[in-house]
């Protein structure tokens, strides 16, 4: 995980007391002004458990803004709370009408469950299908050393031809 380095927080930003570039609201504040485009010194963190503490801290702060979102309001709430409606969602049978804004409903319809395809039959048990692969790896084999076996007849045969006149 890569955050930016300690050089990329102003001065007056590095004398305070509490300043620490690991802490993620501070990391939040520094990417928040160009998510990140101006900053050009990048610190690489390599342990496991600061990285997933700095993951869990910074998913809170994420999904801490969902206040704003039209999904948290009480109205979706009961309706995301409700068995039947959450069946249409997964049955993809949801309609614009019923999200009243265009983005949600194509949110929402990507949630569908796809349709399964029907299970195939197999005519052959796992065992068989084994067996099958054994007899054409022999076969192949055969055939190879048949083959080999011409070729190096006809090798022979063409020396002696050769080397015979």
């Amino acid at each position: 995980m890569e955050i930016p380095d300690v050089c990329e927080y102003s001065e007056q930003m590095r004398k305070k007391d509490n300043f620490n570039h690991y802490d993620v609201p501070t990391i939040w504040n520094r990417l928040a002004k160009n998510n990140g485009k101006d900053v050009k010194t990048w610190e690489r963190v390599d342990s496991k458990k600061t990285v997933e503490a700095m993951i869990v801290e910074w998913q809170a702060l994420y999904f801490g803004q969902s206040a704003e979102t039209p999904l948290t309001s009480n109205k979706w709430e009961r309706k995301l709370q409700s068995q039947e409606f959450c069946n249409k969602v997964l049955n993809g049978e949801i309609t614009p009408e019923e999200t009243e804004n265009v983005e949600i409903f194509e949110f929402l319809y990507v949630m569908r469950v796809k349709r399964k395809v029907p299970e195939i039959e197999f005519i052959y048990t796992f065992l068989q299908f084994k067996q099958m692969i054994k007899k054409t790896k022999e076969k192949k084999l055969r055939h190879h050393q048949d083959a080999i076996g011409d070729i190096t007849k006809y090798y022979w045969k063409w020396m002696r031809i050769r080397y015979s006149k």
